[in-house]
């Protein structure tokens, strides 16, 4: 049940059970109604270990109900929305955060081909083609990379980048277009 209050213009339900995700809008003034659903596996916990530790099912799920949400506003009709508000599409999909390149690295150094890697990459998290291609890419030479590298005998050096050419929707860091701010 939606607590929907006079000026709500667009209302997003998410109801979480053991075995299912089930994610609810209401819009265009009330008149609207989309609802979408996936299955979770529940047998397994998703919560926190005894131990405090997170448990991968967690990280499952959450990309479970990203993804059906993602997809629910992707698909939703131009008349749904408020007025004057646009639809935009994010390429990259669900990803969000510093490198989009970990996920598909990391899948990549536990064995799994490209194709394999690309289509989670593609239903898991959203990624538009050309997104997924350059992730895939970048991912490939850096999995090559770390390869041959001692990590356990060895150290990581970061180095941060300020400025960038646009700001990417995924990204977390603090950069600045360098168009606008070039000039510092």
């Amino acid at each position: 049940e939606f607590l929907l209050q006079e000026d709500s213009d667009l209302v997003a339900g998410i109801a979480f059970e053991r075995e299912g995700i089930t994610i609810s809008l209401l819009g265009n003034g009330g008149k609207a109604w989309m609802q979408r659903m996936a299955d979770v596996s529940g047998g397994k916990d998703w919560h926190k270990h005894k131990d405090k530790s997170a448990h991968p099912y967690r990280t499952y799920y959450k990309n479970e109900w990203k993804r059906l949400l993602f997809m629910m506003l992707r698909d939703m009709p131009e008349d749904f929305l408020p007025d004057g508000m646009e639809k935009r599409v994010p390429a990259w999909g669900t990803m969000t955060g510093v490198r989009p390149t970990k996920i598909p690295m990391n899948e990549l150094l536990l064995g799994k081909g490209r194709e394999e890697v690309g289509e989670l990459l593609e239903k898991c998290y959203c990624c538009a083609e050309d997104k997924k291609e350059l992730c895939l890419d970048v991912a490939v030479r850096e999995a090559e990379l770390l390869r041959g590298i001692d990590l356990v005998n060895s150290y990581s050096l970061y180095v941060g980048i300020p400025f960038c050419p646009t700001t990417c929707m995924y990204c977390s860091f603090p950069s600045y277009p360098l168009g606008q701010f070039g000039h510092l």
